[in-house]
């Protein structure tokens, strides 16, 4: 079992941003990761944030239970701390692997953009606060 990182924003960022392939650096963002051994196998930048949105960016190198534990920190994070209402992610919609683990994880399609990616159809994924299975939701 890892750890879960919460202080070391520049270190996961980097980290997803490698494994990314990405060369632009995030704007305005936050990141947590999990460490085993002294390595991250899995980070979540959250950038560009409005005040009621942002885009997650997930990396994982090497899954375990402790992925379970992320993402409750992270939902945590921007649903309960930031006060976020929704965080919105974008997948290339020949990427079939990535789109299956964002629906698995509770991201919903919300709209299609015809010749948005360098494939074809960008895919916009949405994950609402009160639909989140990752947080607690106080019962009325």
């Amino acid at each position: 079992m890892g750890t879960i990182i919460y202080d070391q924003t520049a270190r996961v960022s980097a980290w997803v941003a490698a494994k990314m392939g990405r060369a632009v650096p995030f704007a305005g963002h936050y990141a947590m990761g999990v460490e085993r051994n002294g390595e991250i196998v899995a980070g979540i930048v959250m950038d560009n944030f409005n005040g009621r949105n942002a885009f997650p960016h997930i990396a994982i190198e090497r899954p375990g239970k402790d992925l379970v534990l992320l993402l409750r920190a992270f939902c945590h994070y921007a649903f309960n701390l930031c006060g976020l209402k929704r965080l919105t992610a974008f997948v290339d919609a020949s990427n079939e692997k990535v789109l299956a683990f964002d629906r698995h994880i509770g991201f919903t399609d919300e709209f299609v953009m015809l010749d948005g990616a360098p494939d074809g159809e960008l895919i916009f994924l949405v994950m609402r606060r009160e639909t989140c299975r990752w947080i607690e939701h106080e019962q009325q």
